[in-house]
């Protein structure tokens, strides 16, 4: 029986400047939808900031004062770390007073999001393209203002979908050198994605138990590994216990786990873990064998990118052609 989707809130009954109402971090990738309503009485120099993470990688977020919008990503890997959404602040022309309402809806197949803003003298709508926010707490705070009646929602309709995909930088979906962006292509889209860059399998797994008793998915596959490299010719523990655990929670709710091999690269070594995921009795996505690194971290030519850590174009289709190969379940276009 499929569940019904949940949010998560929380509300409170009176934010002071400087404070702020928060969920925990969910580090979802698509379908994602986040609101937030507070009354006022005049923002005048005020400002409510609306966000998903601030100032850690993978992070996004608004500002909203009296005449202006502005949206901001921020990337701990890029230079500048943080940068505009907007070429330029974006003139809301309303009067923002009595209440604030703020909705940003998430559309993957763009990358970016909608953006709501509503206020008892109107309402604007805008699209802000670069939207990332899969890492940090979601939030929103007021400075300069005081605001009474405050509710923060977030939720994700994949949820609901009968895929999900645990993934770290490799599960992006924005540029062609990430495999999943060859799903959205091809129209692959029924599926739900969880990661952000760097994230380690302790991460993923936290983040499972979180979103678990939201859903009732058939199948969870688990590409996490290459943030807990082998060291000393043994397998990382914390690889290990997060993946166990994984394995677990699924049997637990009939679940079934899709496994993943880690493609070793120059510095990191995944060796152990490809060795364990073989031997276990799950299905699993040989991403190893899909690039050539099942056993040295020398990729075929062409696939590596010049970080030495992910793929390039040509290493993303190889990897996206193994995911059609390894579980053809992905390619069901909608849950009915």
């Amino acid at each position: 029986m499929k569940k019904i989707v949940v949010p998560f809130s929380t509300d409170i009954e009176k934010l002071s400047s400087g404070e702020k109402i928060t969920l925990p971090p969910f580090a979802a990738k698509t379908q994602k939808h986040l609101s937030f309503t507070c009354d006022i009485s005049d923002i005048g120099e005020g400002k409510i900031t609306v966000g998903h993470g601030y100032e850690v990688s993978g992070a996004s977020w608004v500002e909203i004062t009296a005449d202006e919008i502005k949206a901001f990503a921020y990337y701990t890997y890029t230079d500048p770390k943080c940068r505009s959404l907007f070429a330029e602040p974006i003139k809301h022309g309303l009067k923002v007073r009595d209440f604030v309402s703020v909705v940003i809806d998430v559309n993957p197949h763009e990358r970016g999001a909608f953006l709501i803003v509503s206020t008892s003298s109107g309402m604007i709508k805008t699209e802000m393209n670069g939207w990332d926010g899969n890492d940090g707490e979601i939030f929103a705070q007021v400075d300069g203002i005081s605001a009474e009646n405050c509710k923060l929602n977030w939720f994700s309709d994949g949820f609901s979908h009968r895929i999900w995909i645990l993934g770290d930088s490799y599960c992006g979906f924005g540029h062609p050198a990430r495999w999943p962006y060859y799903l959205y292509r091809d129209g692959y889209n029924n599926h739900f994605i969880s990661g952000f860059p760097g994230m380690p399998a302790e991460s993923a797994i936290e983040q499972f138990r979180r979103f678990v008793d939201r859903g009732a998915p058939e199948f969870v596959v688990w590409t996490l590994g290459m943030n807990n490299e082998d060291k000393d010719g043994k397998m990382s523990e914390s690889y290990l216990r997060s993946t166990e655990e994984f394995i677990a929670i699924c049997l637990e709710r009939g679940i079934t786990p899709i496994l993943s091999t880690i493609p070793n690269v120059p510095g990191r070594d995944n060796s152990k873990k490809n060795e364990w995921v073989r031997s276990q009795p799950y299905r699993y996505i040989d991403f190893a064998r899909a690039v050539g690194s099942e056993k040295t971290p020398e990729w075929y030519p062409g696939m590596l990118s010049a970080d030495m850590v992910h793929p390039s174009d040509k290493g993303a289709e190889a990897l996206y052609m193994q995911v059609l190969c390894d579980f053809p379940e992905i390619m069901q276009r909608s849950n009915t």
